[in-house]
């Protein structure tokens, strides 16, 4: 999952999906230029990556073409948890009551955090993890 988000406006802009498993190596530039759309990329004013947790291969090819992408344009690059950028999408949920962020691992394992949005903040309370089902 990759997106772009207006900081100035406080508003997302495009979110997009691909389902490429084993052909993420193949397809992430094709997918970056689907991404981009109509967007060009003198427009970005910083690049943010998912550092985890997550697929390690996965992981690992996005924050490298993230960096090269931010040194090549000079724009800073921000790591952000995976599962908190997934709880900050959902965070006027988290208004009442505390959230839950899960995804699904390997073996029988999820990924786990506990989140608050609070103050115009997003608060982990119970940071990532992998937990057993």
């Amino acid at each position: 999952m990759a997106g772009l988000y207006d900081l100035e406006a406080d508003q997302l802009l495009e979110v997009k999906t691909w389902p490429l498993g084993r052909e993420l190596a193949s397809q992430l530039h094709p997918c970056l230029g689907e991404l981009m759309g109509r967007y060009t990329w003198a427009k970005l004013g910083a690049i943010a990556i998912g550092c985890g947790p997550g697929s390690f291969t996965g992981t690992r090819l996005g924050v490298v073409t993230a960096r090269i992408l931010a040194q090549q344009l000079e724009v800073p690059l921000l790591g952000l948890s995976s599962l908190g950028t997934m709880a900050w999408h959902y965070r006027n949920a988290l208004l009442e009551e505390d959230g839950i962020v899960s995804r699904r691992a390997q073996q029988g394992h999820q990924y786990l955090g506990i989140y608050r949005y609070q103050g115009g903040r997003l608060h982990a309370l119970w940071g990532d993890r992998l937990v057993t089902d």
